[in-house]
């Protein structure tokens, strides 16, 4: 038994903690930021046109959390949130709304939070 390794994994398991401990505490700002930046893009497009464009994110969400849990295919968070980007990009495009996408990255984190309940136990938090 090697005392040196076995306190590195005590450091690394204690670090880790309070490292989870910090970002959960910050987690409630985050959302709130987010919420709200959702919240200007749509003042800046109108009711309508955001009810367009969420519906097209929530699909994307949907798709790209789907297809990321088949057995042939792990994907990560990043490379799912660029499907769904693309995804989004095309039918944008095909309906012809010029909208930055960069905006659309706030709707499709507030969606991820909604689809998995999470943003109602950040509200919790806050």
């Amino acid at each position: 038994m090697n005392i040196q390794v076995d306190l590195t994994d005590v450091v690394s398991k204690v670090l880790i903690t309070i490292l989870l401990a910090v970002l959960s505490a910050f987690a409630p700002m985050v959302w709130q930021w987010v919420r709200v930046k959702t919240q200007e893009l749509g003042q800046e497009l109108g009711e309508r046109r955001f009810n367009q464009i969420r519906n097209i994110v929530k699909a994307a969400v949907f798709a790209a959390e789907q297809y990321g849990l088949t057995d042939d295919i792990k994907i990560n968070g990043a490379e799912k949130k660029s499907l769904a980007l693309s995804y989004i990009q095309d039918q944008l495009d095909a309906l012809g709304l010029k909208v930055d996408v960069g905006k659309i990255a706030y709707l499709i984190e507030t969606t991820v939070l909604e689809q998995f309940n999470l943003d109602k136990a950040l509200e919790t938090k806050e």
